[in-house]
């Protein structure tokens, strides 16, 4: 994906499903198993009895993060009577044949091409010439421009050039269901299963069934209060489709910008049982405050040393390579011209898609929107979205209030946080270009404050000298946040790591479907209020189904195995199941767990070597050794040059001697 795209769509997606656990094995007395996780599959056993008066689980509604709902580009001369698949959305297509849609900002490639063809090139040659900016910044505002033209926003809130559209789920889970003989799937079968690809929903369907497990979508250049309305109408819609009286509501991400919205106008509802916020945004994100507020780290050092292989190694492993060569290209322009882009390139971006978009200030927090608010929304053109943005402001002034009355009136409320992480940390690197990146206690997106709306966070790293209940690491004191007895908190997991930290998604469909876990006090020890993060994606998405085969063709006489090696696949599926199946984090026992199984799948499968490498290669960021001979000397070679002569371009390097 476009880098662009990734820096603002904060936590784009890299979750991968969650496998059903049918078909798992038992431990027996001569099953070996690993002895460095104390817990056995009957310690983490769960009864699912959190269930309505008839004895029916609650439907489930997850309100999606942001680049989980798809948008796109209408297709003003669609005919639904000639289309092949009825399922499909009136979606445009671009001159290359690509559906212009995106769970972010869509991107027309070939209309962008064009435009580089046609007001790029011979500008950026005259400019390298002459050393001065030859008209070199005024073309890549137009590129910019048709860039960012797709979505872009009016004064008013209304697209200026497309009618866009919203990608809805009207239906559940098992609507959309693709039929297991079935060769081909229809559009919308296609999205259901991408859906359990990238959210671990598995983990609930398999408990309430697929016709309890709905999507409600929305769009990134909506309004969060018109959002809050619609997922209202769908509570209904679900209610009347599974003849339910409450539904439990899943926000994720970005989704507690809707659930803020939600309390605001629908504090009184008998509709909903239980709420669970996973890394919810609940007073915006530092982030995107810097970003309205122009906050960036404009060092010299950032932008030609260590700032673009940093942003460039969070996409490849190769980042260092290519984002050092980068440096190199900077500087045949002057400093100053490079600088002129980019600040081309983000008002395009500021004046198309982020000043008149209501969703996009609900990531705004509530100390800074009346300032930005008045300097950007302040003139009577904007009047129609500073509106809009003013009742979410006064939605987030509200939200600490409205969830005490919420919770009052019998709605079960939790909330599940990450922190110890600056913003920028451990993955989306690109947030560090962010001038307060530093500063916040964060799950590497959002920070701790947000998410749990007031919890008192020391700097990553240090203590605080005094706290009402202070986790064990000293960074954070819980007794301060909304909801001090039904918030968690998972040290150091990344924000997109919630969907793969076995314990956030157990934590979660127990505070929904069991009486186990009522709140932090209910079983401490098994569902502490202070965890930490395994990230057992790597085993959820490929491994376990790949011993599951493995073991199911040995069972069925396709492979000859040894009663050792059979023993030794029953051990490590065993031990997958305890790491998907975990509510206390043990990192290391999920790193040794997940090098079992892919070696054993190496040994046993069809598994080549270069497979398992290449699927191991982002986590263990491993380089071809010519590559990191080369990078090694690129690096150095860049980190001299910007010792002897900063910023300047390569035309400059003279001016060194003479000062």
């Amino acid at each position: 994906m476009n880098l662009i795209a990734k820096i603002f769509s904060l936590i784009m997606s890299v979750i991968m499903t969650i496998l059903p656990m049918g078909g798992a094995v038992a431990k027996t007395s001569d099953t070996p198993a690993s002895d460095n996780y104390p817990y056995t599959l009957e310690d983490m056993s769960v009864v699912y009895d959190n269930v309505d008066e008839n004895g029916n689980y609650y439907p489930l509604i997850v309100v999606p993060g942001i680049s989980h709902s798809i948008t796109y580009v209408v297709d003003e001369n669609y005919d639904s009577s000639t289309a092949e698949d009825p399922s499909r959305p009136p979606i445009k297509k671009d001159a290359f044949g690509n559906d212009l849609q995106s769970g972010t900002m869509i991107f027309d490639v070939p209309e962008i091409l064009k435009a580089v063809a046609r007001c790029l090139i011979a500008p950026l040659v005259k400019s390298v010439i002459a050393q001065k900016d030859c008209g070199i910044v005024d073309a890549v505002g137009k590129v910019a421009d048709v860039a960012f033209s797709a979505q872009k926003t009016l004064p008013d809130g209304s697209f200026a050039n497309n009618e866009i559209g919203l990608l809805e789920f009207n239906g559940s889970f098992a609507d959309f269901a693709t039929p297991d003989d079935a060769d081909t799937q229809n559009y919308m079968q296609y999205q259901c299963a991408y859906l359990y690809k990238i959210l671990p929903l598995r983990a609930v369907s398999d408990i309430i069934g697929e016709e309890n497990l709905f999507f409600f979508s929305f769009s990134l250049f909506g309004d969060p209060m018109t959002s809050a309305q619609r997922l209202d109408k769908y509570i209904n819609f679900v209610l009347e489709k599974t003849g339910a009286k409450k539904v439990n509501l899943l926000p994720i991400s970005l989704g507690g910008t809707v659930f803020t919205a939600f309390c605001e106008q629908f504090t009184n509802t008998d509709k909903v049982n239980t709420i669970v916020n996973v890394v919810p945004v609940l007073n915006g994100t530092q982030a995107v405050t810097d970003m309205m507020n122009r906050d960036f780290d404009i060092s010299a050092e950032f932008w030609y040393n260590e700032g673009i292989p940093m942003m460039i190694s969070e996409f490849t492993e190769y980042g260092e390579l290519i984002g050092h060569t980068v440096n190199f290209l900077l500087r045949a322009l002057p400093a100053e011209v490079n600088a002129a882009m980019l600040t081309k390139i983000y008002d395009n971006l500021f004046n198309n898609l982020l000043v008149n978009t209501p969703q996009i200030w609900a990531m705004v927090n509530r100390e800074a929107y009346p300032e930005l608010a008045k300097k950007y929304l302040g003139d009577e053109a904007h009047a129609p979205v500073r509106a809009k943005t003013d009742a979410f402001y006064h939605a987030q002034l509200n939200l600490e209030s409205n969830i005490k009355k919420m919770t009052a009136n019998g709605i079960k409320i939790n909330i599940i946080a990450g922190y110890g992480l600056h913003t920028g940390d451990a993955r989306y690197n690109f947030f560090r270009v962010m001038e307060n990146s530093s500063k916040v206690n964060s799950d590497g997106v959002i920070n701790v404050e947000s998410t749990t709306l007031g919890a008192t966070a020391a700097l990553p790293g240090e203590k605080l000298r005094s706290g009402g209940r202070l986790s064990p690491d000293g960074e954070v004191d819980a007794s301060t946040g909304v909801l001090p007895d039904n918030t968690w908190y998972f040290y150091n997991m990344h924000h997109e790591d919630a969907a793969n930290n076995s314990p956030v998604i157990n934590l979660a469909v127990a505070l929904m479907y069991s009486h186990d876990v009522e709140n932090v006090n209910s079983k401490p020890e098994k569902y502490p209020q202070f965890n930490g993060n395994s990230d057992n994606w790597f085993i959820r998405r490929w491994r376990y189904r790949d011993m599951k085969n493995l073991y199911t063709d040995y069972t069925a006489g396709k492979l000859d195995w040894t009663l050792e090696t059979a023993d030794e696949c029953r051990a490590i599926m065993y031990d997958c199941e305890r790491v998907m199946r975990a509510t206390v984090a043990d990192a290391e026992f999920c790193k040794e767990t997940t090098k079992r199984v892919n070696d054993f799948c190496v040994k046993y499968g069809n598994l080549s070597e270069e497979n398992a490498k290449l699927l191991t290669q982002k986590q263990l960021a491993e380089l071809p050794e010519w590559a990191e001979v080369l990078t090694k000397i690129i690096r150095f070679a860049d980190d001299t040059i910007f010792k002897l002569y900063g910023d300047k371009a390569y035309s400059e390097f003279w001016k060194v001697y003479f000062e």
